[in-house]
């Protein structure tokens, strides 16, 4: 996992932008299409939520509760709660840092999971240090065109739309086995749709 993050910051210091996706994840639409260039990093939300909404005091809970005892020493900490299973970085100033902040973290604790570092390290640079960083503009995607797949179904019974969904996270399926009767319908209907991997490259 520590060398995604390397092979990133290697495209970024090439003047590329990064889109990174796991393998399981099925993109529906072309993902060059609706990226908000306005952000330095957004990434797809992990957050228990249909619709990233929040609690009280802006608390979140994670989709799963593992995760969610993961990231937190308490319920006033704050963490985004974000995959890093798929997200867009553009090449500015404070993605490279980051960048180069979040592989130093992880360089010298290798056993330690990379989900649950970024979570620490993205943080840290939303702030802006006088004139020499500027702060990373960094959002979640919005889950009416990224969400994963346990959403999909609640939405619809929601009434709220899946017609816009640029992509979905297939994982934990395995151990989610009542969504996978879902999961196979999602993905069966937008199999004419699929484009193949090659689009996206730029």
């Amino acid at each position: 996992m520590l060398l995604k993050w390397w092979y990133a910051s290697q495209l970024l210091l090439f003047d590329f932008h990064v889109i990174f996706s796991d393998p399981d994840i099925a993109w529906i639409r072309d993902p060059f299409a609706t990226w908000d260039e306005s952000f330095d990093l957004q990434g797809l939300s992990d957050i228990r939520s249909v619709n990233l909404t929040v609690q009280k005091h802006h608390e979140i809970t994670c989709m799963r509760a593992w995760m969610d005892n993961m990231y937190e020493h308490s319920r006033r900490s704050i963490y985004p709660c974000m995959s890093t299973g798929l997200w867009y970085m553009r090449n500015t100033l404070p993605s490279r840092a980051f960048l180069q902040g979040l592989y130093g973290y992880l360089e010298k604790r290798p056993n330690e999971w990379e989900q649950k570092a970024f979570q620490l390290i993205v943080m840290r640079y939303l702030v802006g240090i006088g004139d020499e960083l500027p702060p990373l503009r960094y959002r979640l995607l919005p889950t009416n065109l990224f969400l994963n797949i346990e959403f999909f179904e609640e939405r619809k019974e929601r009434g709220m739309g899946t017609q816009d969904t640029v992509a979905t996270h297939c994982g934990y399926l395995k151990a989610c086995s009542d969504h996978l009767l879902p999961a196979a319908r999602y993905l069966k209907a937008c199999s004419d749709h699929l484009l193949p991997a090659a689009c996206y490259l730029k």
